[in-house]
Order: C-alpha cells, then structure tokens, then sequence
C-alpha cells in the first residue's frame, strides 16, 4: 500500500529538500503532494483517500479544510511539541517516522469503523472485568450460543457478521414452532449457565443486542463478563418471550398469554434444575473414592471403542473432551469438541442435544441439527464425530 500525504506549506524550498529525502528513501511508501495554499492541493488529491495532511500552523487553515478530517501539524516554531504536531526540526528520518505513526492510527481507526460497518458492535462498560467468565466464554462460549467479545479500551467487541439482529428477524414471516425452538434455545443457555458459573444476570436479553445466525438457523447471545451482583431481569426475558411470539397471528388473547407464562416458567424451573444439578456434581466430587453400588435401571451409555459403563447422573450430563467443563471427559479422540454434546433429562424423558460440534453428532445414523433437543429412546445409536455409543437402561 503506498500511503498518500497532503503538505500544506509556504517555506517552499524546506519542503522540496524534505519530499526529495523522502522520495529517496522511501518512495515505495509514501505519494507525496504539496502546495501552498489548500485550493491547490484540493485540485492534486482527493481528500477522502488521503492519509495524512501535514501544515505549518493550525491558525494558518482558517476553517478550510473540510473535507481533511485527518489533521496532523508540522510545527512552525521550535516550540514545545504537542500530541497533534511533528516538530519540523529534526532528523527527516524521524520526521518519517512520525508519519507512519500517525498513519497507523488513522487506519486503526478506519479499521474500527469498517468493523462496525461489516457486522461488529462494539459495546463499551464499565466496573470489573470478571477475566474467569472472559475465559470461560472464550473456550466454551460458541458452543453454549454465545458470541465471543473481544476487550479493547474499555470495550467488548462482537463479531455479529453473518447475523442479523432479533428485532430485524422478527419482521419476517416465521412459523410459530419457530418462535418455540428460539425460546428453548434461550431456556437451555440459562440453564446452562450456572453449570459453568456464568451469571444469568451478565446476559443482554433485549431483541436489539440478541441476534440469529442464518447458516446455523439458531440465536447468538451477548454475554457482558463483568464482576456484578445484577440478577436476571424477569421483565427483560418477558419482554423477549413476548417478541419471540409477538408476530404470530391468533384468534384468542388468552392463548398467547398462556404461551407467554408456560415459555417463561420453562425457563426458571430449567435455571433452578441447573442449580440442583450443580450441588449434585459438588456433592459426588466431594465423595471421592466412596464406591457407590450401580442401580440397574440408571441409564447409561456403552462406549464401543471399549464397552465402557457410563452412568448418565443430573439434568444436564456434559460430554465433551475438557475435562474442566464435562461430566464424561474423552481425552484420547481429537475429533470430538470440547463441549461436543448434552444428554439432557426432562422428567422421565432424554434428550440429546448438540453443541455446534466441529464434527457432529448423528443420532441413529442421522445428523442432527445443533441447539435442539432430540428425543432419546433406549437402544439408541449416538455417534460424537467417529466415537460410537449405545444408550442403555
């Protein structure tokens, strides 16, 4: 790339000597343009393409430079520099160098802008960092269905692209069995959460900040990791709920209502399984090497590899490759994700539910789709990318 800079000066001879220098040295970098008055230059360079504009005196521009929102000054005087000037009276090594400095802040800030332009939102905070949850959602996050920010200047950053914001969805035509699949998307990450000490609290439920991802078909949720007390907002997730469902055309009010209240009690009874489920996993780890005696009926699953017996205990039983996260850890297959797969209990009844695995899960010889709770039954087939079980009672 070779950058374009604007010089703006009436000591004509000191600056052909430096613009000599430069095209010396560096002539591959650097378009040079300069003039006396800024008319002139305006006729040689387009100002939106121009990188950097340098001047004697800030005075000296008189207002007319709209159009060079970049402004870096070449200082007049000896005099003491300030953070917008390059002192004039120096080597024009270091001069150049100035230059490329400044220019590397304009593109950082184009970049910016171009990333916000192309699908990133940049949200800025306040408080705590709360660097555990930061990690946690870094490793896990994907799989859990959220994005994953990214911390500059006192700022999250979210790669939305791909995505389209929940409230734009909504206003496209959509079945009613869709608003229930996004509804138990955003149930089973609050369940979710707490399992891996997340609070449900640091999620943004507003449809403006809640996105759908159109290759995946499934929701993308901004999680803000910050040390906080806040709890989950009961009216924000009402709020939702009710634009999840809000669109759909129906001849009693009472029905939507009705649908409103049994989504919202879903997802609280599915928060306080999750919290059961937790004390359940302290309370086993905390047993130790205390032998507990097999219950026939507990069901299981049977690795083929090498018939192993795998008690399914909780709501929600984790199976994954980091042992930090999972409840069955399968530390010696590099084909299965970290968080690949749940097996998931509602009632009497199980689920299996796939976690954007890089390698899929298939389920009686069928893949199945990611975020969706698919019934298991007993004599199951379930495949974690080559890995083969049998679920078992």
């Amino acid at each position: 790339m070779r950058y374009k800079i604007g010089i703006l000066t009436k000591e004509q001879g000191y600056i052909e000597r430096l613009a000599m220098y430069l095209k010396q040295r560096h002539g591959d970098e650097l378009l040079l343009y300069y003039a006396e008055s800024i008319e002139s230059l305006r006729t040689q360079i387009n100002p939106d393409k121009l990188q950097l504009l340098l001047v004697d005196k800030e005075s000296e521009l008189q207002g007319n430079v709209l159009g060079f929102p970049r402004l870096v000054y070449l200082a007049g005087q000896q005099e003491k520099e300030t953070e917008r000037e390059i002192c004039k009276y120096q080597r024009a090594e270091n001069i150049f160098e100035s230059m490329l400095m400044w220019i590397h802040f304009f593109e950082e800030e184009e970049t910016q802008d171009l990333l916000e332009k192309e699908g990133r939102i940049v949200l800025p905070y306040e408080g705590a960092l709360d660097t555990a949850a930061l990690e946690i959602i870094s490793s896990m996050g994907e799989n859990l269905g959220l994005l994953i920010p990214k911390v500059e200047k006192q700022a999250f950053v979210y790669d939305t692209r791909g995505c389209v914001c929940l409230d734009e969805f909504l206003k496209r035509p959509h079945s009613r069995s869709e608003g229930w699949r996004m509804a138990g998307q955003l149930c089973t990450l609050l369940s979710e959460l707490e399992e891996y000490l997340l609070r449900p609290g640091c999620m943004l439920l507003e449809q403006t900040h809640i996105y759908y991802e159109e290759q995946t078909a499934s929701l993308r949720f901004i999680y803000m990791p910050l040390e906080t007390d806040r709890e989950l907002s009961q009216e924000a997730l009402e709020q939702v709920l009710t634009s999840m469902f809000g669109t759909q055309k129906r001849s009693v009010e009472e029905n939507k209502k009705q649908e409103l209240e049994e989504a919202r009690t879903c997802v609280f009874q599915n928060l306080q399984l999750a919290a059961e489920q937790s004390r359940e996993r302290i309370l086993r780890r905390k047993a130790g090497e205390t032998i507990v005696l097999m219950e026939r009926d507990v069901p299981h699953l049977i690795r083929k590899k090498n018939q192993e017996r795998i008690e399914i205990h909780g709501n929600i039983f984790k199976i994954g490759k980091d042992k930090k996260y999972v409840d069955y850890c399968i530390s010696d297959n590099p084909a299965i994700s970290k968080s690949h797969a749940d097996i998931v209990k509602q009632g009497d009844a199980y689920f299996l539910i796939d976690h954007h695995s890089l390698n899929a899960t298939i389920l009686n010889g069928r893949k199945i789709p990611p975020k969706e709770l698919m019934p298991l039954h007993i004599g199951d087939k379930i495949t974690l990318a080559n890995e083969q079980f049998d679920f078992c009672q």
